[in-house]
């Protein structure tokens, strides 16, 4: 009796999804199909993300890191799935928010007051610009809040500390971007399609035009900072050999790729920073013996990774050398020109401050400088700082310097920890966010949701309470 009631059970369930299955064959438009189906995977997803409060964050990075976005507007660009993974991930601490400490202090603090001044601004942003635009704004406010999320999850929620867990995530981060780093040198070399919404960016050579590499990313930078981040891992995992996350074969030959595909992605400001970032390295590794090991692995990989480059694009290799070479040689006789542009957009920019000091107090909305007209004419201000003050206000200004200085200070505090792990965590962030702030300078770190969620995990980790 009990077996025939499962066969008929089974025979039931296979009924019903045959004619689902159908049902989504039949309709016309792909984003339709994409709709239908999405119960199909969201379930078994979520089943598996309730076996593991840490599951929802390492499908997050594989799904931000080596998926494209879908293929198809939804607003200005594809949707991705790793959004998908974010409402899992918010799912799940309401499952367990029971084992929620969270800490007010100056860092998560400043990380609150920054995303709440962001939520503000798209009230000025629906004043000045309008509903479609202040829509817009929220939808950029969200997509950081992801990285909020992600930070007081790991630091106050259950994210399970222990060795397995700390060691699974550093392990799913550094191969993810191995993984999406030969995704962007493919990308590169053989030029595919973008995807909706991604913003192309040329490379003039001798022989051809070249889109920048971006593998799955929107822009290019975006995959720069990628690889600065890990590199950095690699780097204080060098420095450091008592905290063995990873064989130092693995290291050094995931390094490999992702120094590539930081060339093909020609962003200078992440070459930049990966340059603070080691200089901060070595200098909190004042021993020479260590010295000696960080700049010894740094050559070998320069070394197989411009092998590579040339390998890949003798012309691209011989051109990103140029370009460095041109920056230094004329950055002091032609500043505009080494910063593509830049400083024009700065002084207009600065011109409108000053013209609308009023609308400082709480900025014209998040991310509306690129949309409208508000300053005199659409504009990317390519500077985290100018555009957190115009676009967030005074306020929006004051919490991100805090939100950067709090994370070096915490950063640094944990590098002299004790505590082998704490130790790493604390050398990896504070190096990586020293060259970030530079870069910051160049571009607008806020807008990287994709990666940005796991730069504040590694911050998070680095200042969690060790019960």
């Amino acid at each position: 009796m009990t077996s025939d009631l499962l066969r008929g059970r089974q025979i039931t369930t296979a009924v019903l999804l045959g004619t689902y299955g159908c049902a989504i064959a039949l309709v016309p438009a792909t984003p339709s199909k994409l709709l239908l189906a999405a119960p199909l995977l969201l379930i078994p997803l979520m089943w598996w993300t309730a076996g593991s409060p840490n599951r929802w964050l390492l499908g997050f990075i594989a799904a931000a890191w080596l998926l494209p976005p879908l293929p198809f507007h939804l607003g200005s660009a594809g949707p991705h799935p790793a959004i998908l993974l974010a409402a899992i991930g918010v799912f799940a601490g309401l499952l367990t928010c029971l084992q929620w400490r969270i800490r007010i202090d100056l860092l998560s603090g400043s990380l609150l007051l920054l995303f709440a001044t962001l939520l503000v601004s798209c009230l000025a942003a629906l004043a000045y610009s309008g509903a479609e635009i202040a829509a817009a704004a929220l939808t950029r406010v969200l997509l950081f809040g992801i990285s909020v999320y992600s930070f007081v999850y790991v630091r106050d929620g259950p994210f399970e500390l222990g060795n397995k867990g700390r060691t699974t995530l550093i392990r799913v981060i550094f191969w993810a971007a191995v993984g999406s780093a030969v995704l962007a040198c493919l990308d590169f070399y053989f030029q595919f399609s973008t995807a909706p919404g991604h913003s192309v960016q040329y490379i003039w050579l001798d022989a051809d035009v070249y889109r920048r590499a971006q593998g799955v990313f929107y822009e290019a930078s975006t995959l720069g900072s990628l690889c600065v981040f890990v590199i950095t891992l690699a780097m204080a995992a060098f420095l450091q050999p008592a905290f063995v996350v990873l064989p130092k074969w693995a290291l050094l030959t995931g390094t490999v790729p992702l120094v590539i595909a930081l060339v093909m992605s020609y962003s200078r400001g992440s070459l930049v920073s990966l340059g603070v970032a080691i200089v901060c390295l070595l200098a909190m590794k004042g021993r020479w013996s260590q010295w000696k090991r960080g700049i010894g692995v740094a050559i070998t990989a320069l070394a197989l990774s411009g092998i590579g480059a040339v390998f890949l694009s003798p012309a691209l290799a011989r051109a990103a050398w140029m370009r460095i070479a041109a920056s230094m040689e004329y950055f002091s006789t032609a500043p505009n020109a080494v910063l593509s542009g830049r400083l024009s957009t700065w002084t207009t920019l600065a011109n409108f401050i000053f013209d609308e000091p009023g609308r400082m107090l709480f900025g014209v909305g998040f991310k509306t400088l690129s949309l409208t007209g508000v300053s005199g004419t659409p504009l990317i201000a390519d500077n985290a700082y100018l555009s957190a003050f115009i676009e967030t206000g005074v306020i929006g200004f004051v919490a991100l310097i805090a939100l950067n200085v709090m994370i070096l200070v915490r950063g640094y505090r944990a590098a002299r920890s004790v505590d082998t792990n704490r130790s790493f965590l604390g050398m990896w962030i504070f190096s990586f966010w020293m060259g970030e702030t530079v870069q910051m300078l160049s571009g607008d770190l806020l807008t990287y949701w994709r990666v940005l969620p796991v730069f504040f995990c590694i911050a998070a980790l680095a200042d969690r309470e060790v019960p």
